[in-house]
């Protein structure tokens, strides 16, 4: 099978209260993956609990988010987590002390830009493994990627968000981790861009 992870950006106003659009838009780079590894076997899409789509067959793995008018979407042969958040005023200080592990807490003192940073990760990851906004955030360290089992992409986006991927890393045939991909990145139209890791 053709290792790849395809994430594409989309930017339209009023996206967040469309989800008929966003379920388009993870339709049709659910399509454009098949296409891309060669797949011609149609797949379903099913919702969890929290409602994240995700591919009933198990395989290829899919994560989205939204955050007004913008969305992102994840598909890959791999687990992918992704998260897409706006940088807003908070008590970086007080809310981290609840949800971040010491480590992550030093790195995000008085930083607003730091804490979305570590925010975004572990939204992501929790995305990649399933249980979404039920994992306790506090019972994982985004600072230790390796001991997750996973790699971390800031993706490219407006300067007032933050975007991360989280895929779970690529083992070799005797278990030890491979080498991360390279990012492509091509322009879908004006509003769309996706990248390609391989």
């Amino acid at each position: 099978m053709t290792e790849l992870t395809m994430v594409t950006m989309h930017t339209e106003p009023g996206l967040d209260r469309n989800p008929r659009s966003r379920r388009m838009l993870t339709e049709t780079c659910l399509e454009d993956y098949l296409i891309r590894i060669g797949r011609s076997c149609p797949v379903t899409l099913g919702h969890t609990l929290t409602g994240q789509p995700f591919v009933v067959e198990g395989s290829p793995f899919l994560s989205t988010a939204c955050c007004r008018s913008h969305w992102v979407c994840a598909v890959g042969n791999r687990p992918v987590g992704v998260d897409l958040e706006r940088l807003r005023p908070i008590d970086v200080d007080n809310l981290a002390r609840h949800v971040f592990a010491p480590r992550e807490q030093d790195l995000c003192r008085n930083s607003h830009r730091e804490f979305f940073n570590i925010w975004t990760k572990k939204e992501a990851y929790s995305k990649m493994t399933g249980q979404g906004l039920l994992m306790p955030f506090l019972s994982f360290d985004t600072t230790q990627p390796n001991a997750l089992g996973v790699e971390f992409y800031e993706l490219p986006c407006a300067t007032e968000y933050k975007a991360v991927l989280c895929r779970a890393t690529a083992r070799d045939q005797s278990g030890r981790a491979g080498q991360s991909g390279t990012m492509f990145f091509h322009s879908l139209d004006n509003t769309s861009i996706s990248l390609l890791l391989d």
